[in-house]
């Protein structure tokens, strides 16, 4: 074993004290003993010459072991110290082994579950993160031993966190990778079939564009949440009453959840990404909902639905059926904001499935829908760096009547 890894362990310094203890007993207590034996003799003898010459022979021969006793652990813990090892590492074993002292040691636990914390937090590693738990818990010290839990709480979220969006990940790979196969072996009509009954509804489309969002949430998330969106924000909460109630459909990094929420409104917020989800539940202080679009049920609950650039993922083919449960979740007279990119394309783009409208277009498409009706049409630019020349079609719906 390495000297100076000794002096690292906290639990063979623990057992070196201990040893330390016992050595300084037996060298202080047994030639006190023998001494006081040899006293006691000697007075026992002093009446009869002869016997307290044998007496006196035999207290020579025990004072020397008493000596003995007492120089032969100084000497043996010289040697260790000075022979082993070259000088340097002598200095720092001698300096380890000056102060054994309880609190000297339980500075040593908790320097080595520091640096085991600093470990896990840099390399989000699940045996890490075991290690540092173990170390932690060896720290006598229970406030000390809280605080460097509480601490490992977070290096285990965020490790869950990693697993959950490596899962997912990986799911969502492999049933791209059948549907590509599929494609080829059975054609894009039936691979939509396999692939409905496989996630309950969610096609290819959606696939996709939830691997992509799960992939690359962190990035999505920094990039949206600071983007001042107040000018379209506040056309929407023009129609609605101080206390009324949203629903964020698709929430996305949560910013404008937490905009409402801000305001004084009451926010019910969903992403159908459950990597979104976490990160848009930490941001905006309130649990966000993991839901498809496809999933909601609701019924005359919400004063407003904002759909921020979010219904615009999926299919035309699907759409009818989203702004109709939309309508459904919606109070009498409530109002709906949506936005989608401005044309006419429909498909795959960027590692997403978009359908894209264009102001005739949309026209056209609500007019299949009753019980809704547009109240706002305007375009806008994108607001986000370097993206202006980007054409966004915004709408505000009104609830009507009764579908």
């Amino acid at each position: 074993m390495n000297i100076l890894s000794i002096c690292d362990n906290p639990d063979v310094l623990q057992v070196m004290r201990i040893i330390n203890i016992v050595i300084t007993v037996i060298k202080i207590a047994v030639p006190i003993l023998l001494i006081i034996f040899i006293m006691i003799e000697l007075i026992g003898a002093v009446a009869d010459e002869e016997k307290f010459k044998k007496v006196t022979s035999g207290a020579v021969k025990k004072f020397i072991a008493a000596l003995l006793i007492f120089l032969i652990p100084t000497f043996v813990q010289v040697i260790v110290v000075n022979v082993v090892g070259s000088n340097e590492t002598n200095e720092e074993y001698k300096n380890c082994l000056k102060d054994l002292s309880v609190e000297q040691i339980n500075k040593i636990y908790e320097k080595n579950a520091l640096e085991a914390i600093v470990k896990a937090e840099s390399t989000n590693n699940y045996s890490d993160y075991s290690n540092a738990v173990l170390l932690t818990h060896k720290i006598p010290d229970k406030e000390v031993r809280t605080e460097y839990l509480n601490r490992l709480s977070a290096v285990k979220a965020k490790i869950d966190l990693i697993n959950e969006n490596n899962k997912i990940r990986i799911k969502n790979k492999c049933l791209i990778d059948r549907v590509e196969i599929c494609k080829k072996l059975a054609g894009v009509k039936i691979c939509g079939t396999i692939i409905k009954s496989e996630r309950d509804g969610m096609n290819m489309s959606d696939a996709i564009t939830l691997n992509y969002y799960n992939s690359n949430a962190a990035v999505f998330s920094e990039t949206t949440k600071n983007v001042d969106f107040s000018e379209v924000q506040q056309i929407f909460t023009k129609h609605l009453s101080p206390d009324a109630s949203i629903l964020d459909f698709g929430c996305g990094s949560g910013r404008d959840t937490k905009y409402f929420l801000n305001n004084g409104y009451h926010v019910t917020a969903t992403d159908g990404s459950g990597v979104i989800c976490k990160m848009a539940t930490d941001y905006t202080g309130i649990q966000v909902k993991q839901m498809l679009f496809e999933e909601l049920d609701d019924r005359n609950q919400y004063d407003g639905i904002w759909a921020c650039a979010s219904v615009l993922h999926l299919s035309r083919e699907k759409l009818p059926n989203i702004f109709h449960k939309m309508h459904q979740a919606l109070k009498t007279n409530g109002i709906i904001y949506t936005s989608f990119k401005y044309g006419t394309f429909e498909g795959e783009r960027n590692g997403r499935y978009f359908t894209d409208f264009t102001e005739g277009m949309f026209e056209e498409f609500v007019r299949k829908i009753s019980g809704l009706q547009i109240e706002k049409m305007w375009i806008t630019g994108d607001v986000r760096e370097g993206r202006g020349d980007e054409r966004w079609l915004n709408i505000l719906l009104r609830k009507t009547d009764v579908c």
